[in-house]
């Protein structure tokens, strides 16, 4: 039997040179367009996580900054918290050298501070253990604005607080 090229090319709506699978009857184009849609998804999830990465979900958060002189402080409570984020805050005199005493609490869950300089090293990093208050103290020092640097980091932390005081 002799199958006219126009015959051959309207078949089911394939495309010339596209072959037909005989069990669902879908061309090779058809899946290779749904194998593109697959890892667009793929992409476009990997890409979220990726941006979502960098920032800190916090419910429930009460936080109270006192400033007075050369000194402040910080008092932080929360919910729930999951991420990592890095805070500036305007707490001090510009290119001040101060004593930070920080405390972490949490009660279930992963709790971190570090404490950075100016040019982004870590001055320290405390990490709070579930049911027990942690407190470390170290030297920081605010930038040319008078800000200081710190990243928060919680994984699954439940209930937790952060004081921290900055003494000349």
């Amino acid at each position: 039997m002799i199958i006219a090229p126009s015959r051959m090319a309207s078949r089911k709506g394939v495309l010339i040179g596209s072959a037909v699978n005989p069990w669902s009857g879908s061309t090779t184009h058809d899946t290779f367009r749904s194998a593109a849609i697959r890892w667009a998804v793929i992409i476009w999830m990997i890409g979220c996580a990726v941006l979502l990465s960098g920032c800190l979900l916090i419910s429930g958060e009460q936080t109270t900054i006192a400033q007075e002189g050369g000194t402040a402080s910080i008092f932080t409570t929360f919910v729930s918290a999951e991420g990592s984020d890095e805070y500036r805050l305007p707490a001090l005199p510009a290119n001040t050298e101060v004593q930070a005493i920080v405390m972490v609490a949490v009660e279930s869950g992963d709790l971190q501070i570090a404490l950075l300089q100016p040019d982004g090293s870590v001055s320290f990093v405390l990490a709070a253990r579930p049911g027990t208050q942690v407190t470390r103290s170290g030297p920081l020092r605010s930038d040319a604005q008078g800000q200081i640097r710190y990243r928060i980091t919680a994984r699954n932390a439940r209930n937790g607080e952060i004081q921290m005081f900055l003494l000349p």
